[in-house]
């Protein structure tokens, strides 16, 4: 019923005087259908090439038929396809036309609705696309360059280096458990600063027994800035590489190998500590981001990727909205007597749903309210699994922010609160 006064909203939006444009967005071109609110083609564009002179010819049909029949208002849709559609989409918003996007799920049911043949056609899918439109089956996101894009795009950015990064780690673990599998144990991460200067050094067995214990609680002193403890590891060291069960020396081709592997993933923890002081410093221009960090256990990092896959909160009517932006608004499968488990739908940006699991696992340990909230759904329900529980915690979550943001106020626990009041 809610969606269906949404639609009727989106739909009464589109005035009787509106030039509706379906298109669809292709790497080299587009296809674009124009049409009326009534449901009249008034003119296709089969092949409208990506270039300075394609979007002259777009944007002089748009002027000629809106001269034509009076138009007063001028709105396009389009599948947000990769990053295609940006070029297209910024022009003709600079250009005075609204642009809104619709879902390819969405866009799948229509074709299935209006034909009955499985045949693909750019044309056939602009069409349903601008018929889509009339019908208010669209999404409220207006396409504009702010602070938000910004962010998006550096929190993708950072999610590819993240992999690259990862990948890098495992080839790196790989390399040791040939030739040293003893010197993981006595370190707490393949990223240790110690570690990564004494492969620089001393890869292998041979090579710490070679070099001696003085020289190597040097290299761990300098490269951890631990003193105290850089002697002890040392000795612990030169133990393990006593009895090492690793293959014997190294040869050229190997420690090329580890080499590069090791000027990998120093160039990609550069990169990522490059993009996070940059995602920090959009982060400070959000008014809203005061509110979110104010909730114990919410980061830097993940508040500006919240905001960069959410947007402007202000574009959300209630909390509902953004759970099902996110793709986690609950729903379950039932069938005569039989009754499926209840999941989340994953309709929505995966980032953000990301981003927002993370923040429960943080907020639980940090946040006692939510973590008394966490206990008590686990606890009402004995065939609840944690992972649901968790997707209850990040409802909450959002439920909260939402209000913290429309409220302007900062997140107070309760016995922050209790304190305030003795006082």
């Amino acid at each position: 019923m809610r969606n269906n006064v949404k639609r009727q909203i989106r739909r009464n939006h589109i005035g009787g005087n509106a030039l509706v444009i379906g298109s669809d967005i292709g790497k080299d071109f587009n296809a674009i259908v124009f049409m009326n609110k009534q449901g009249e083609v008034l003119y296709r564009m089969k092949r409208l090439n990506n270039d300075y002179k394609g979007y002259g010819d777009f944007l002089q049909a748009v002027n000629q038929l809106c001269a034509k029949n009076g138009f007063d208002q001028r709105i396009m849709g389009m599948e947000p396809t990769g990053h295609y559609w940006r070029k297209l989409g910024y022009f003709a918003g600079n250009s005075g036309i609204e642009v809104r996007f619709v879902k390819t799920t969405f866009l799948k049911h229509q074709k299935a609705l209006d034909q009955s043949n499985p045949a693909k056609a750019d044309i056939k899918d602009a069409y349903d696309i601008a018929n889509m439109m009339r019908e208010g089956r669209y999404c409220d996101t207006v396409v504009k360059e702010d602070v938000y894009q910004q962010l998006r795009r550096l929190g993708k950015h950072r999610g590819c280096l993240l992999k690259q990064s990862s990948s890098v780690q495992n080839r790196l673990r790989a390399w040791l458990d040939d030739h040293f599998p003893e010197l993981m144990s006595n370190f707490s991460d393949v990223k240790a600063k110690g570690l990564r200067a004494l492969l620089r050094v001393a890869p292998t067995p041979e090579d710490v027994l070679r070099i001696g214990e003085e020289a190597l609680a040097g290299i761990l002193a300098i490269a951890s800035r631990r003193r105290n403890q850089a002697r002890q590891k040392a000795r612990i060291l030169c133990e393990a590489a006593r009895v090492s069960i690793g293959l014997p020396a190294a040869a050229g081709p190997d420690r090329l190998r580890l080499a590069l592997l090791l000027d990998e993933l120093d160039q990609c923890l550069k990169q990522i500590r490059s993009l996070e002081v940059e995602m920090l410093s959009l982060l400070e221009q959000i008014e809203e981001s005061r509110y979110l960090l104010s909730i114990h256990g919410i980061g830097l990092i993940s508040a500006a990727m919240f905001f960069g896959e959410l947007g402007d909160v202000q574009g959300f009517s209630c909390a509902r909205d953004i759970v099902s932006f996110a793709g986690i608004d609950p729903y379950e499968t039932e069938s005569g007597k039989f009754y499926g488990r209840r999941r989340i739908s994953k309709q929505g940006r995966y980032l953000l749903r990301a981003t927002l699991y993370r923040m429960a696992l943080s907020v639980i340990c940090h946040n006692k309210q939510i973590k008394s909230y966490y206990a008590r759904k686990l606890a009402s329900n004995a065939r609840l699994k944690r992972k649901e529980a968790l997707c209850a915690v990040m409802i909450k979550l959002v439920k909260v922010i939402f209000a913290l943001i429309r409220d302007k106020r900062m997140y107070v626990e309760e016995a922050d609160l209790r304190r305030r009041e003795v006082a």
